[in-house]
């Protein structure tokens, strides 16, 4: 089923609906078209498209979709080639360098689950500084009672 020629538009959203955006190219604005997004029945990541944002927009007839975004001139320079970067509005990121992950919130870091297991060589918690997390792992060799034991392995500060 033929819609038409196939052309492609580099332009910028004008408006924003959810998931569909009006994208203004060359004299003329879209109307509301699908911003392509990742979802699979594995991994669904959305990221809110935004007003201003530079975008191809791909036209058959009626029909399109957007591709976005491109990434504005004024923050290639600050482009890293060999990490991977999230960053969002607020300031708060997410990075990736060889082997290393690096989450910088501005506010709080809430991690939600049933369980929780930390493996490493050490822990810690609090910055530089910090002393041995008493573990209360000991047991007195007179009383059988248990008493504090420092843990050498995780540190926190006070």
């Amino acid at each position: 089923m033929m819609h038409g020629e196939a052309r492609i538009y580099l332009g910028t959203i004008v408006e924003v609906k959810g998931a569909l955006v009006k994208v203004q190219y060359t004299d003329t604005q879209s109307d509301f078209v699908p911003y392509l997004q990742t979802a699979s029945g594995f991994k669904t990541h959305f990221t809110p498209p935004q007003v201003d944002e530079v975008v191809v927009l791909f036209k058959l007839g009626k029909l399109g979709f957007v591709l976005g975004s491109i990434l504005p001139t004024s923050l290639q320079s600050q482009i890293d080639t060999q990490s991977e970067v999230i960053t969002y509005e607020d300031g708060t990121s997410i990075s990736y360098k060889n082997g290393v992950i690096e989450i910088k919130s501005l506010k709080e870091l809430n991690i939600k689950c049933t369980s929780a297991k930390i493996e490493a060589d050490s822990i810690e918690l609090g910055g530089e500084g910090a002393l041995g997390v008493v573990t209360g792992a000991c047991v007195c060799a007179f009383t059988g009672a248990p008493h504090a034991d420092v843990s050498l392995k995780v540190k926190a500060a006070k």
